[in-house]
């Protein structure tokens, strides 16, 4: 079976940031974990139009905007992505992706399990 590809990316007012080894603790959890995590060497902020070089078959967005699901959905540029076609683009929230220590690496490591392993694509309310 193929291995499949992830990115994770941060989206706020139409720019886009990636998580970088070493400076991130999401880059870190993907690496570690032997997920085949799409990423720069450094963490890198680019325009939206530039998102197809993270087309791949799943895509974390950390939800800096508070958007819904919808708004990447029906995006012309997201929607031309792998993950969108798919149903496995998910939101996640900055709150559990973004933080530090084993509290954090585990709320990371727990929405791994759930959508890598279990498959599932329906999105976790956080709220």
């Amino acid at each position: 079976m193929e291995q499949i590809e992830v990115s994770v990316i941060y989206y706020s007012n139409g720019l886009v940031y990636t998580p970088a080894r070493n400076y991130d603790a999401t880059a870190d959890v993907l690496i570690d974990t032997g997920v085949r995590y799409k990423r720069p060497a450094l963490g890198e902020t680019f325009s939206i139009e530039s998102i197809e070089k993270y087309d791949t078959d799943i895509l974390f967005i950390i939800n800096l905007d508070r958007r819904p699901l919808s708004f990447y959905s029906q995006h012309p540029i997201f929607s031309r992505l792998k993950a969108f076609k798919n149903n496995r683009a998910y939101l996640v929230p900055l709150e559990r992706w973004d933080t530090r220590g084993i509290s954090g690496v585990n709320q990371i490591l727990d929405d791994l399990f759930k959508y890598l392993l279990e498959g599932d694509a329906a999105p976790v309310n956080y709220s």
